[in-house]
């Protein structure tokens, strides 16, 4: 049915360092039908409340695995993002045990990440610079736009190329000098500067 059957003292805590939010101390107790009030917020519009009730509906019909989802919950002085998981309970009378952890951290991080990778995707495109990762394990290398350019390849979409892409376009007789140096880096973990020549696929040749 929804209903609210027990609490923790950390969810009651959340409710009561949240008065600014109309009414929750009474939406969250027990005997509350925690649907209903998850029904009540889609219909006004809250998505990740449906989104919510469609994950707790799907574990208490028989969904046999912990489901999880993450939906922001803002106060008016901070930003505040969640993570909701929905455990089955094991009992003749069903149930689940839903907890809600606090990743707000996690979130700010991440979008710390987003701006700082946006920041050198401009400056890069700005300086004509080419930005390259190489995944050692997969032998898969992910370049950004300018290194498309720079070697006169179609751009994939997910910027994603083969090791092989990379090494194809290297002139034979720099390559094994580029891969010592490239496996070296690898192994110290450090940096360097490298020079060396590439062949575009029309066959024009051009100095990295």
């Amino acid at each position: 049915t929804g209903t609210i059957t027990a609490v923790n003292r950390a969810w009651e805590r959340f409710a009561e360092e949240n008065p600014g939010m109309t009414g929750v101390i009474s939406r969250t107790g027990v005997g509350v039908g925690y649907l209903a009030v998850c029904d009540n917020s889609a219909a006004i519009g809250c998505e990740d409340a449906r989104a919510a009730a469609a994950v707790i509906r799907g574990v208490l019909a028989g969904g046999g695995e912990t489901v999880g989802l993450e939906y922001p919950c803002h106060a008016p002085d901070e930003r505040r993002w969640f993570s909701m998981s929905v455990t089955p309970l094991s009992t003749s009378s069903g149930g689940a045990v839903i907890s809600h952890t606090n990743i707000t951290s996690r979130k700010l991080a991440e979008g710390e990440l987003r701006q700082s990778d946006e920041r050198l995707r401009l400056a890069a495109e700005a300086a004509g610079v080419g930005v390259w990762e190489w995944n050692v394990l997969t032998n898969r290398i992910h370049w950004n736009d300018q290194m498309f350019r720079i070697y006169n390849v179609a751009p994939t979409p997910d910027g994603v190329v083969p090791y092989e892409t990379w090494s194809g376009a290297v002139l034979a007789e720099d390559l094994a000098r580029q891969e010592e140096s490239l496996r070296d880096t690898v192994q110290r973990g450090g940096g360097g500067t490298r020079a060396f020549r590439i062949r575009w696929p029309d066959g024009q040749c051009r100095f990295i």
